[in-house]
């Protein structure tokens, strides 16, 4: 329990004292005291000790040794102290009894996630009623019972109200609704945001001033004040004190990280295969349905399930005239295909594709023959069309985690290349114990359901 709940138990409390809880205030209380033992414990030893304290007050000396004759009183501390007992055991034994109505959703999965001043539980698995989540960075995947998924991502302040109603206070959510969850709501302090059967994402920013809504697929109503406007895949808004804006331009003037580009500062953007044409997937020459995962970009050194990952990066937008620096980032998950056990420490090298011709290539599955830069080996790749960029190395029993490196050649591909479309390989310098069991190298790609895709951090020149 932090010490701003502490604080927030104690006014509360205090109120309670004084008869000025409000009713909004004791919903608040409620879930606060329930939330954990901890803070259960903390405010009954508080209303105690204030009973205590009240009790010794009246029997202590008068100073100006004057005998008052007062009405006989009755004992209010000790009733004081005696319901906040039976109302943290009614909070508590109504939460047990009520459990399953009052959770509107799981935390399904997290990435990276640290967390700020949360009422709800942050562990995977953890069941959330109403409550606030704060993330400082990191991702979180919470399935609600309706059918809904939303994915944080810090830094954001989100409130759950119910199964189908949400609150953003800030950051961004991304928003997966089914059918089942058709009319999912997200509030924000601009504007109402209502499903009509898409994957939308949804940022506050401005200090809440402003709402961009970016629909990724489907419909979804915008909502303010007394105007409403429907918006399709593709469409991007906002919401300003004009109203309700809509135009082509929005995408290059916004954050919206799921489309892939972001401004860091006003000299570094990041740009992931989530942007423009951008792209990733795996090359193997056999049944893509073998141990295969469309959000990832899967790495092997076999001779019978040899892969190769690639990620492709939109940078037509760019200036490259104006590069500086290049850095390179990715997320290695678990593919839960193999064995980690059975792996050794592992060396996975990073090719750029010099080649333009060879940057028209599919998402997700890539025949062996067809792709880019191919060449017969697990280790090849011609290096007439491609040069290495670095390398990176996963420990022996370690396939998670974020990587990053830059290095000269990277810049000059980034520099120099004649499309502005940077494709770039993975491929496993080192061979697989045992052909078949061996685990599967995992980097996260655009449709990962919760860790971030590959990225460049691109420095310009100011």
């Amino acid at each position: 329990m932090t010490s701003d709940q502490e604080s927030k138990i104690e006014l509360l409390a205090e109120k309670f004292i004084d008869e000025t809880l409000t009713e909004a205030e004791q919903e608040e209380l409620q879930t606060i005291v329930t939330s954990s033992s901890e803070a259960a414990l903390f405010y009954t030893e508080f209303m105690q000790q204030h009973a205590m304290l009240s009790v010794d007050a009246e029997h202590l000396p008068n100073p100006s040794g004057l005998q008052v004759s007062e009405p006989k009183k009755f004992p209010w501390a000790l009733i004081t102290s005696l319901a906040a007992l039976l109302f943290v055991s009614f909070l508590l034994l109504n939460k047990t009894k009520n459990y399953k109505l009052q959770t509107y959703a799981v935390m399904e999965s997290t990435d990276f996630a640290s967390w700020g001043d949360c009422t709800l539980p942050t562990a995977i698995g953890g069941k959330l009623g109403a409550g606030k989540l704060q993330i400082n960075e990191g991702l979180a995947t919470l399935q609600f019972s309706s059918g809904a998924k939303v994915v944080l991502e810090g830094p954001a302040t989100f409130e759950i109200i119910d199964s189908m109603h949400t609150r953003l206070h800030s950051g961004i959510v991304v928003s997966d609704i089914p059918e089942s969850a058709h009319g999912f709501t997200i509030y924000t302090p601009s504007a109402t945001a209502v499903d009509h059967g898409t994957r939308f994402l949804t940022q506050v920013k401005d200090d809440g001033e402003t709402t961009v809504l970016d629909v990724l697929e489907g419909e979804v109503e915008l909502i303010k004040e007394n105007s409403s406007q429907m918006f399709k895949t593709g469409e991007i808004a906002k919401t300003s004190e004009k109203g309700i804006e809509q135009h082509d331009q929005l995408r290059s003037e916004l954050f919206v990280k799921e489309r892939g580009l972001k401004s860091i500062s006003k000299n570094i953007v990041r740009v992931t295969t989530n942007y423009g044409e951008g792209r990733d997937g795996t090359a193997n020459a056999f049944d893509p349905a073998f141990h295969f995962n469309p959000g990832e970009i899967m790495i092997k050194n076999t001779d019978s399930h040899l892969r190769k990952g690639f990620a492709g990066f939109d940078l037509k937008f760019l200036d490259t005239d104006k590069v500086k620096d290049v850095e390179f980032s990715f997320n290695m998950v678990f593919s839960g295909f193999g064995s980690i056990a059975l792996s050794e420490t592992t060396e996975i090298s990073v090719y750029g594709i010099l080649d333009d011709a060879e940057d028209d290539w599919p998402q997700g599955h890539i025949v062996l023959s067809e792709s880019p830069a191919f060449k017969e080996g697990n280790t090849a790749i011609n290096l007439n069309k491609a040069v290495k960029l670095g390398s990176f190395t996963m420990p022996r029993g370690k396939v998670t985690g974020h990587k990053s490196f830059s290095s000269p050649e990277l810049l000059k591909l980034v520099q120099e290349d004649k499309n502005k479309f940077i494709t770039l390989a993975f491929i496993s310098e080192t061979p697989a114990v045992n052909h078949t069991s061996n685990i599967i190298y995992s980097i996260a790609g655009k449709y990962h359901p919760t860790a971030q895709a590959p990225a460049l951090h691109i420095k310009l020149e100011k």
